[in-house]
């Protein structure tokens, strides 16, 4: 009994010091980690959350072999009026073509589909007008011809004209130059939504998303763990 007791005396002693050295180890290493934790990057695929037997999943892959879509899927942007009115006005969809434009020339962006991007046909006096919905006058007829027209409505303006759809296809990056892209892309439409509110999806998207939601977890969940192990062994040598 007397031998365990000083067993334990002598290694009481060394406990103190131990726990320093510990601590002190920890949070050097702690100091050199946390910039290389702040550089981690996490690349996830939609896919990776889906088993491999899932018929969702296996009807995408038959649709891109079908259709050779294995690329980059396109983002899309869905422009809403914020009150009343709607987008079949000269000026609001002068405001489209420009935004069209600009997110265009941004570095990533290989071309922007929307409402006045492609050419329409409209009934004229028993013929038919063919061109851009940017050269007609917009009156209560045409409206109303534009909104019967099964080539854009729903794909790229709803049926109650208050939203339209932008679609935007990017060019073949890295999943860091992929997020930046996508980020300007946010910018822009956040800059030019005066009288609508904009929002993004799409796989790209959607992807860049989640991929930033784990890798600040995964951040914060190991700065966490070191923190609370520097504090227990603080205690430890209090």
């Amino acid at each position: 009994m007397t031998n365990n007791l000083s067993k334990l005396q002598k290694f009481g002693r060394f406990a103190k010091p131990i726990s320093i050295i510990t601590l002190a180890s920890l949070t050097i290493l702690s100091i050199y980690l946390t910039p290389k934790l702040l550089a981690i990057k996490t690349q996830y695929s939609l896919d990776q959350f889906q088993p491999t037997t899932s018929p969702v999943l296996n009807e995408d892959n038959n649709i891109k072999d079908t259709f050779k879509t294995h690329g980059q899927l396109p983002i899309i942007a869905d422009l809403k009026i914020k009150k009343t009115g709607h987008w079949l006005s000269p000026n609001r969809l002068k405001t489209l073509a420009f935004i069209s434009k600009e997110i265009k020339k941004i570095d990533g962006v290989e071309k922007t589909t929307s409402l006045t991007t492609v050419d329409t046909a409209i009934p004229d006096q028993g013929s038919f007008y063919v061109g851009s919905i940017l050269d007609l006058s917009m009156s209560a007829q045409e409206r109303q011809q534009v909104l019967q027209n099964p080539f854009l409505v729903p794909h790229l303006l709803s049926k109650d004209g208050k939203n339209v759809s932008l679609l935007i296809e990017l060019k073949r990056l890295s999943f860091d130059q992929q997020q930046i892209t996508i980020k300007k892309i946010q910018e822009t439409l956040k800059k030019r939504a005066t009288f609508f509110d904009a929002n993004i999806g799409g796989p790209a998207a959607i992807t860049a998303t989640i991929t930033d939601m784990v890798s600040k977890e995964v951040i914060t969940s190991t700065l966490a763990s070191l923190l609370i192990s520097i504090l227990l062994l603080i205690r430890n040598i209090i």
